[in-house]
């Protein structure tokens, strides 16, 4: 019985130090504007790195709609995007109403 406690103290052990996923609070939909002369690379990188999927590529204007999840606060997503080289607006999608 002895013989077994270390090895039940390294299986606890190893079960405390497992890699756990955080789930999004939530996702959002983004308008992200670019600039044309530096391209979307970046961007599209950038969407990827972050785990969003791209909803849209607008062909009439330099833009792209993407779904993001929200880990922390909302703001998270547009600061982010802010540092991404080319870009130049970011956006929360929102509805509007025409009368």
């Amino acid at each position: 019985m002895r013989k077994l406690i270390p090895v039940f103290l390294l299986l606890l052990l190893g079960a405390c130090s497992s890699v756990r996923t955080m789930a999004p609070l939530e996702h959002k939909t983004y308008i992200i504007w670019y600039d044309a002369e530096i391209g979307k690379e970046a961007l599209l990188k950038a969407i990827e790195e972050k785990q969003g999927t791209i909803l849209y590529d607008y062909r009439s204007f330099n833009a792209v709609a993407a779904n993001m999840p929200v880990y922390k606060q909302p703001n998270d997503i547009p600061n982010f995007f802010q540092n991404v080289p080319g870009v130049l607006s970011v956006q929360e999608d929102q509805k509007m109403q025409l009368h």
